[in-house]
Order: structure tokens, then C-alpha cells, then sequence
């Protein structure tokens, strides 16, 4: 509170010259002596910041408020706290009583460390501990359930404040132990899973040997999130909205597994009950004092470090990783969760909590320290009034009558330096505040009708699909090793059990991909991974493009339901929901008269991928309305291909214009090519000149690139798709200017073309993405059209070496691993290939089969991944190629 003051009355001295000393250190020292420990002074700028002075005395008076009630309540079941805390031991007085260990609400109460003379320490918490006490029979019982131990906490509870007892951090003494307690913390994260829990993160649980102890139960249960008929007004707005919900219900939002929570994207942080040692520096800006004790002394605003500690597990000296014992961690899951399924018991017990009141939390503690610490100013400190006129700004504009009473309450609190605090009661739709106050009808159901639905979900279908969202979770603490490299070679039996394998694998992803549907509104839709430069990723709804979205997943149960002749009725009606969702999609923004300027146009990553679809749908059926539907979402990019950004063949009108002559070839009506034409035109004035050649620099890249995603190659496939249309010569000369670019980028010594992405330029991959497999794709499609031209034969040569023979990437993905190659040797094949490279092929085939017999081998970012470009579902149209 009295920091910005102090440091602005120390420059103001100084400024008048006031400050004696040769140094800032000893001017610092002057400013203490004779101002700050003078009395009168203080009097006077408390005088000249009567606020400061108003929240000093608040704040004295409240300490002391709480510490009255701390003694009175000690002392009148002193003889309780000695049997249930102190082993019988007795105490006449407290050596200290430790304030403010946790937030402050109501008046100034907050979790308080209280030391016994006897050498006790216990936790006073201003709130009953109830819901502990049944959550502990609970957790008990499903430990008995399950054949494990476990460690009774103890408690004093009363209606309005409660006594616990000090649970410390200590290390595992084996590898059982740890084991054991991976076990438990799987059995904990169930009941957070199955009470709604939010707030289990690394501060709220203390590893105490094998035993993970929770040590805040204040938002048990949590608010189970229901949808509403009222959310969204299109079916896509529907669909994301139900993923949303289930992510939001799942387990990886109860705090306990590292997911990014602070920040997004590349500034995200992991914080949870499962983390590591290491610091976390906090994506946003705080406060930090600089040049402390000196003249110079100043705040800046800068990410500060910081450590979760207590619930860090160790064997004897060793920081253990969580993700080594993901696999525990899902057996204790697992082993609850079949119990609570098998069992009525748990289920009347999970209903006890929702007799009375859980607090809910609807804006981060971190919100409202950043707000306390901006009303702390000097500027604001002349009156409580000037401090609520700052605080006044989390009034929103427009905001409803009933969310303005909310935001007035949340004001109040902040003038009184408590943090806002809300509770929810089980049977009511009503959020009450830490004044009393009730505001009715904030929830489209009562918490306990929310957790009677969520219970009806349960089932072993879903308990596969929170096992998925572990692992996937868990993987975010797995060190890096680089990108595993392999020469393939034959793996023994795997040549004469191939097809079966096959067709085994292709089953077990159907299935995968069924079974995780998200149903509404007669459409289906899954949940997707985001990836970020930093190597993390979060959970969200999938989208509709090729590369990770629902278009991926139509193209592989199509030819799925079209190859095989069993009888598959879960997968056709999936696929049919997933069909209407795609049409849907068309329909619904194509009505649009204005279009958001950001739409991808790319044939991957794009609009263009979605026609890509529907032209793939009407080869394989032969029905008409696929093409009705292609040339109908044409004409969205026909709209809105002027304002892309992303120019290259996954996601800009590269794509777009190979598309656009694909439509061209199939209805023969001359516009699509002209817009062809058009976009090359628009593509080639955004491209440029490298000295020794032509290419694109696009965003976040030093200059052009070489291979099909983002490269010259697919560059190349656009300007031959124009060439094949009339033979120009203009296209005939830029291809050999894209050419003449790429192959400078191509080593001798690696036998690769380099990947530019790395600052070095000695990179180099062997995928669809980036590098020879890709190139090998456009140079194939060039000597179609140049036969003669003996570069691009020695290019296909040098590419064709690469794929086959070289370094392969342990991945099984489309996009940059085993699948996506495989693809494109069998195409080579086809037309050029010889015994030697057959041999690699089946070589790969065998490697990738392999894998997907050792899912364990695999990451989770891949395997439980349900796109098609870089999960699964690609997989298993590679795998349908291949047969």
C-alpha cells in the first residue's frame, strides 16, 4: 500500500536536494533516518494521502480482529486441539500467529499459520472445514476400494472456521512410494473429475511422502457447465460450443495436469498439482522495485519468476517427473472410476457435497491484485472516492443491471482491500457475494441438476476419453529429445501378417474417431489440438479445414465406408453427422454478405480444402451434389482470396489456385480458370527476386523457402496446374525461375534441399512438409510437363534418394512422418520404381505398422491426435493406400 508513496516522496526529496550522501545508497539511508523514521513526517503524508491512512488503520484493525478471534477460539478448545493436534501434548501459548496465508475476504479473514509453544503448527482457516472431513471418507473409501492405503488428515471444523493440521513436503524413500503415489493422485483426480473441480493446482496440494494431500477444498463442487438452447445461433457456433462444454467438464480443467493455464499461445505456462522444479515466469507484466534502498529507486513492470515447491515429488534427493508414471497416474483413474461406476455408495457419497455452499471463482485473484495494485498510486490514495473511480473501470459498457450489481460488489471489496468472493448454493441458480447479497438466476441450472447430468455421462467410452486427455496432458512434461531418426529396415513376421495388421489398425482408429464424436444439433465435431512455437499445445474445438479439422475426418471415413464391405453402423452415422456439418458450414457462410478478412485460402489449411473435399466426395460416389456443394464454397474464395496473407500451398492461394483448376478441369467452365489466372497474377507481384531465382518470403522467415507446405515446390504445383491448362509460355518461364531458387538451396553433401527455418541453414527434413519427399511431388508433376528438361529429372533423382533411402523421421503423421511418405513412395512406384526401392517401401510399411503395434512409442500429440494432417485419422487413410 505504501510503496508508490514512499517511492515517489524519495524522489521528490531528492529533486529538492534534500538528500545528503556522495551515493544513492547513501542518500536511500539519509531518506530513512530522517524522514521515514520521524514520526511527524509520516503523520504528515499520511495526512497528505488520507486514503493510505484510512487502509493502514483498516488493516491494522482487521489483523487484529482476526487474530482476537484466532486466540479466543484456541483457547476455548484447547483441550480438543491438544487430543487431535498435539498427540496429547499440552501448550499454554502460541509462539506466533502468522497472517494473511492465503487470500483475504469478508473483513480482512484470511488463512492464518498458527506455532504452539509444544512445537505444534496448525492452519486456522476463517471458513468450516465440512466438505474436507467428506471428502476425506470419500477418498478413504475409494482407497480401500481399490486396495491402497491412505493418510488421514486432521481437522477441528465449525460452522464458520475450521483447525488443520500442518501437512509438510517431504520425499518418497523407494520407487514404490512414488509409484504409489502417482496411484493416488489418479484416484484424486476422479473426484475432482466427478465434483467439477477447478482449483487443484500446485499451491493447493502438498506431496507428503506417497500421500498427495489437498489442502483447499473451497470450490468443492465446482459448476458443471450445461449447454444451452441459447448458445449459438448456427450449427458451427453449436457444435464448438458443446466441444467447449466438454472440454470445459473434462479433467484437464480441474487444475491437477499441466495444461497452459496463464497466458496463451507462445506466452502460455504450465502450472499444476503435477509439474516440475522448474520457475515459471508469469506471461503477463507485474510491479517489481528496482534499485531497492537507494535514492534511485523505481518500479518497472516485467514477467517475474516464481516456484511451486510443495507439491514437487522426490524420491530421497531426486525431483521425480510426473510424466514418467502417467501410466499410474491412469490406473488410479481408472480403478476410481470403475468403482464409482460399479458402486452406488460413491455416488451418494459425491451427493453430500452439494448440501450447502461452494465458493466459485468468476474472475482470477491474479485480476484483482493487478486492480489493488493499480489503486494503490499516489495519484489515487488522496480519497476512497479517487480510488473508486480507478476501480470503476470494471464497470463494462452495456453491461446488464444484474452483472452492474456483480461488478459494484467486486468495487466495495477492493476499497476494503478484501479480494471478491462468491459462492454458489447446490440448489440454486443464484450467485451469492461475501456481503450477502444474492443475484438470482446467474446459472441456466442449479449445480446439482448440472452434476446429476454429468453423472448420466459417465460410462467407459468416456473414462477412455478423460485416459486420452491425461496422456495428452502429461506429455507436456516430457523432455524433449530431438526428432528420433531411423534408416528403416524389414521387421520379421510383419511381411506376412501385413494386411491383417492393417486392417486391424484401420478398425481401431474408426473406432478411436466414433467413440470421441461430439454430438448436436443432427451434427458431429471433435476435439483438436493447437499447437504453439513453444513447444505446447491446449485442447480446443476442432475446425473445419483438411489439415486438423472435420474436412480430414469426412475424407477418411468416406473412403473408409467406401473400401470396406463390412457393415459398420456407428461410422456411417457419423459419418452422415459429420457430412451435414460440413454442408452446414457451406450453407451457413456462404449466406454471409461480409467475410472475415482472415479466412485461409489454402488447399491443406483452408477454404480451398474444404472444395478439395467435396471434389474428393464426388470422385469416389459419383453424386452430384458434391459437386453442387464445390463449386458452391468456390465461391467463397472467390470473395475473399484478394485479402490472403498466407500466399504458400498449405494456406494461401497457392492452394487455391490448384483447386480452382481442378474445379476447372471437372466442369469445364472457363471462369474458374480466369480466377486461376487471376490469383497467379495477384501472387506473383507479392513474390520477389532472390538473384538467383524467384520466391515468396513469407511471415516469420528470413527469406524464401524451399518444399511443399510453405516453399518454392508449392509454388511450383500452382504454376503447373496453370501450365497444364494451356501450355503459356510466361508460366513455363516463372517455373523455371521457382526452380532455379530451389535448387540453390539444395546440398551436395546432405543430398537434401535445406530448410530455412532454421537460422543456420544446415537443417534439413525428410517429410511431405519440408524437404526432398515434397520437392520429389512437384518434380514428379513437372517432367510430366517438361519431359526433356534433365534438371528436373536429376532434382527427381536426388529427391527420389532422399525419400528412399535416407534418414526417416520416427513420426507416423501426413504431414511430416512415416505415413506421408509412404504415400509418396507408392506414387513414385508407380511409375518409376525398381526392386532396391521397393524394398525401403515395405521396409517403411513394416516400421509404421510397428509403431502403431506400440502405441506407447508413439506421441500423444500424434496418436490421440484425430486429425488428418498431423493425427490419425491421416494414418489411416495412408494406411487404406497402402493395402
Amino acid at each position: 500500500m505504501f510503496l508508490k508513496i514512499l517511492i515517489l516522496d524519495v524522489h521528490r526529496q531528492k529533486n529538492f536536494g534534500n538528500l545528503k550522501g556522495s551515493t544513492p545508497k547513501e542518500q536511500y539511508d539519509y531518506y530513512e533516518k530522517k524522514y521515514l523514521n520521524n514520526a511527524t513526517y509520516v503523520k504528515s503524508l499520511l495526512q497528505e494521502y488520507p486514503e493510505l491512512k484510512r487502509l493502514l488503520e483498516l488493516k491494522n484493525n482487521s489483523i487484529q480482529r482476526a487474530e482476537c478471534e484466532i486466540r479466543k477460539s484456541l483457547y476455548a478448545e484447547k483441550e480438543q486441539i491438544q487430543k487431535i493436534f498435539c498427540d496429547g501434548r499440552k501448550f499454554s501459548g502460541t509462539v506466533g500467529i502468522y497472517m494473511s496465508k492465503g487470500d483475504i475476504h469478508r473483513g480482512g479473514r484470511s488463512v492464518a499459520k498458527v506455532e504452539l509453544d509444544n512445537g505444534t503448527i496448525l492452519y486456522y482457516k476463517p471458513h468450516s472445514l465440512d466438505k474436507n472431513i467428506k471428502y476425506q471418507e470419500l477418498y478413504n473409501y475409494l482407497c480401500r476400494k481399490t486396495g491402497i492405503s491412505c493418510r488421514t488428515v486432521q481437522y477441528l471444523s465449525h460452522d464458520s472456521y475450521g483447525w488443520e493440521e500442518k501437512i509438510e513436503n517431504i520425499p518418497c524413500k523407494n520407487e514404490s512410494e512414488v509409484e504409489h503415489y502417482y496411484f493416488r493422485m489418479g484416484i484424486h483426480l476422479f473426484l475432482g473429475y466427478a465434483l467439477g473441480a477447478t482449483d487443484l493446482h500446485g499451491e493447493n496440494i502438498i506431496a507428503h511422502g506417497e500421500y498427495p494431500v489437498i489442502i483447499d477444498m473451497e470450490t468443492y463442487p465446482g459448476y458443471l457447465k450445461q449447454q444451452s438452447e441459447k448458445d449459438g445461433s448456427s450449427v458451427e457456433e453449436k457444435i464448438n460450443k458443446s466441444t467447449e462444454i466438454k472440454l470445459a467438464n473434462s479433467v484437464i480443467h480441474t487444475g491437477m495436469l499441466p495444461v497452459l493455464t496463464w497466458g496463451r499461445g507462445n506466452r502460455g505456462v504450465l502450472i499444476s498439482a503435477m509439474g516440475t522444479e522448474e520457475k515459471i515466469k508469469t506471461p503477463f507484466k507485474l510491479p517489481v522495485v528496482k534499485d531497492d534502498k537507494t535514492s534511485d529507486i523505481h518500479i518497472e513492470y516485467e514477467p517475474v519468476e516464481m516456484q511451486i515447491k510443495e507439491c514437487i515429488v522426490r524420491l530421497n534427493d531426486q525431483v521425480i517427473n510426473a510424466a514418467d508414471y502417467t501410466e499410474c497416474i491412469i490406473r488410479g483413474f481408472c480403478r476410481a472410476y470403475m468403482v464409482a461406476m460399479a458402486d452406488k455408495k460413491v455416488e451418494v457419497m459425491l451427493s453430500g457435497f452439494f448440501d450447502g455452499r461452494s465458493r466459485v471463482v468468476l474472475r482470477h485473484t491474479q485480476q484483482y491484485a493487478m486492480y489493488l495494485m493499480a489503486s494503490f498510486h499516489p495519484d489515487y490514495m488522496k480519497s476512497r472516492e479517487c480510488r473508486k473511480a480507478l476501480l470503476n473501470v470494471i464497470h463494462k459498457e452495456g453491461e446488464s443491471s444484474f452483472m452492474k450489481e456483480i461488478h459494484d460488489y467486486e468495487i466495495d471489496s477492493l476499497l476494503e482491500m478484501d479480494i471478491p468472493c462468491f459462492e454458489i448454493d447446490a440448489n440454486s441458480r443464484s450467485v451469492y457475494d461475501g456481503n450477502g447479497g444474492e443475484h438470482k438466476e446467474y446459472l441456466p441450472c442449479t449445480p446439482y441438476e448440472s452434476w446429476r447430468m454429468h453423472m448420466k455421462q459417465m460410462s467407459y467410452s468416456d473414462m477412455e476419453c478423460q485416459c486420452d486427455y491425461i496422456r495428452l496432458s502429461m506429455e507436456m512434461l516430457k523432455a524433449s529429445d530431438g526428432k528420433k531418426k531411423m534408416f528403416p529396415t524389414r521387421i520379421k513376421g510383419y511381411d506376412t501378417d501385413k494386411e491383417r495388421k492393417i486392417y486391424s489398425q484401420i478398425r481401431k482408429i474408426v473406432h478411436r474417431i466414433c467413440s470421441r464424436a461430439i454430438i448436436r444439433e443432427q451434427s458431429a465435431g471433435w476435439a483438436g489440438l493447437q499447437f504453439w512455437d513453444n513447444g505446447h499445445w491446449n485442447l480446443r474445438s476442432g475446425g473445419i479445414y483438411l489439415y486438423d479439422g472435420i474436412s480430414g475426418i469426412v475424407l477418411f471415413l468416406a473412403k473408409y465406408l467406401h473400401d470396406f464391405e463390412e457393415k459398420n453402423a456407428s461410422a456411417e452415422e457419423i459419418y452422415h453427422l459429420a457430412v451435414l456439418r460440413l454442408k452446414a458450414y457451406t450453407d451457413e457462410i456462404h449466406k454471409k454478405q461480409i467475410y472475415d478478412k482472415n479466412l485461409l485460402t489454402g488447399i491443406v489449411n483452408g477454404e480451398s480444402s474444404v472444395v478439395y473435399t467435396y471434389l474428393y466426395l464426388f470422385k469416389l460416389t459419383g453424386k452430384r451434389v458434391w459437386m453442387i456443394y464445390a463449386e458452391k464454397h468456390f465461391s467463397i474464395i472467390e470473395r475473399v482470396w484478394k485479402e490472403d496473407s498466407q500466399l504458400d500451398y498449405l494456406s494461401g492461394n497457392a492452394g487455391a489456385i490448384v483447386v480452382a483448376v481442378m474445379l476447372y478441369k471437372e466442369t469445364g467452365n472457363l471462369k474458374y480458370y480466369e480466377i486461376a489466372a487471376d490469383m497467379e497474377k495477384d501472387l506473383w507481384k507479392k513474390g520477389q527476386e532472390t538473384g538467383n531465382g524467384y520466391g515468396w518470403r513469407l511471415k516469420g522467415t528470413d527469406g524464401p523457402l524451399a518444399g511443399m507446405s510453405h516453399g518454392n515446390s508449392g509454388f511450383l504445383m500452382a504454376y503447373a496446374a496453370l501450365y497444364e491448362c494451356n501450355h503459356k509460355a510466361e508460366y513455363a518461364d516463372k517455373i523455371q525461375l521457382l526452380l532455379r531458387y530451389e535448387d540453390s538451396l539444395y546440398s551436395e553433401k546432405a543430398g537434401n534441399w535445406k530448410d530455412l527455418r532454421e537460422s543456420s541453414g544446415e537443417s534439413f527434413m525428410n517429410a511431405w512438409c519440408h524437404g526432398a519427399p515434397g520437392i520429389l511431388l512437384s518434380r514428379m508433376k513437372l517432367e510430366e510437363l517438361f519431359p526433356e528438361d534433365m534438371q528436373i529429372k536429376k532434382d527427381r533423382l536426388n529427391a527420389a534418394d532422399s525419400l528412399f533411402y535416407g534418414e526417416q523421421d520416427e513420426k507416423i503423421c501426413l504431414c511430416h512422418g512415416m505415413s506421408g511418405n509412404l504415400l509418396i513412395m507408392k506414387k513414385y512406384l508407380r511409375k518409376y520404381g525398381n526392386k532396391k526401392m521397393k524394398e525401403q517401401y515395405e521396409a517403411l510399411c513394416d516400421c509404421l505398422l510397428f509403431q502403431l503395434d506400440h502405441p506407447a512409442k508413439i506421441s500423444g500429440t500424434e496418436y490421440l491426435n484425430l486429425a488428418f494432417m498431423n493425427g490419425i485419422s491421416g494414418t489411416g487413410m495412408a494406411l487404406m493406400e497402402i493395402l
